[in-house]
């Protein structure tokens, strides 16, 4: 489920900006996320 929620904003969101904010480690920090990898 989770994988396809990914695929979805990827295709809404322009991918070079998605992975902008998944490689920025430090924006990650702001938040209080549990990410499963």
């Amino acid at each position: 489920m989770k994988s396809r929620a990914v695929s979805v904003t990827s295709k809404l969101i322009d991918k070079k900006e998605v992975w902008k904010l998944i490689t920025d480690i430090d924006h990650w920090s702001d938040w209080d996320f549990n990410i499963d990898m």
